[in-house]
């Protein structure tokens, strides 16, 4: 492809606990990855967001039976879309 490196690439990502939905972007710099190639620590830290969706009830505690639970699940992959790239 012979394109030019990125300083930092942010990479979305989703998680399942059980049914509980966890977002998170990830940057990856140039630093984290050559330092992962070698297998050592970079020297700076790496900042990852992660968003937990509140649902009814506990926070945590998604019931996929709920029906504004499911709508604010689907907002949120909705809205989650906007980081992927093809």
């Amino acid at each position: 492809m012979n394109l030019p490196p990125l300083d930092v690439i942010t990479i979305p990502a989703i998680t399942l606990q059980g049914l509980t939905p966890t977002f998170y972007k990830i940057p990856v710099t140039v630093e984290l990855s050559e330092a992962v190639a070698r297998g050592t620590y970079p020297t700076s830290k790496t900042r990852v967001l992660r968003y937990f969706p509140k649902f009814s009830g506990h926070p945590r505690n998604f019931a996929i039976r709920n029906l504004k639970d499911r709508a604010e699940f689907l907002a949120c992959l909705e809205a989650f879309k906007q980081f992927l790239r093809n």
